[in-house]
């Protein structure tokens, strides 16, 4: 998927997921658990977004991966998402969707600078 982005947008995004890392520091460590676990796993961003967001996953999901690796995963995902103030994280992924998943993942521990313009992911 190609997804382009103005750094207005990914800013915007970053602000969101910096007041969380100021105010919320449990929360951003869980979220950046989570994205470093999917890029440990090369799974495809999409697929953790699909998650968060509670969407079909059956265009995204792991195809070749073990089913029990897969399965842990998402455990880890459904623990992270009961944090009481997920809510915060579901909805910055929620407004952000346009940007592209991969791009929101990435913007965690990154700065916004570095991802303007074209981001292909598959």
């Amino acid at each position: 998927m190609i997804t382009l982005s103005s750094l207005d947008e990914l800013r915007t995004v970053n602000s969101g997921i910096l007041h969380v890392k100021a105010q919320q520091a449990k929360l951003f460590e869980q979220t950046h658990h989570v994205i470093s676990l999917t890029r440990a796993l090369r799974f495809h961003y999409q697929y953790v977004g699909c998650l968060i967001l509670d969407k079909d996953t059956s265009d995204c999901a792991p195809k070749f991966e073990s089913p029990s690796v897969v399965h842990l995963y998402e455990q880890g995902v459904a623990k992270f998402k009961q944090n009481p103030s997920f809510p915060i994280i579901k909805q910055i992924f929620t407004n952000a969707q346009d940007i592209g998943f991969a791009k929101i993942c990435l913007m965690i521990g990154r700065s916004s600078e570095k991802l303007v313009g074209a981001v292909i992911m598959k």
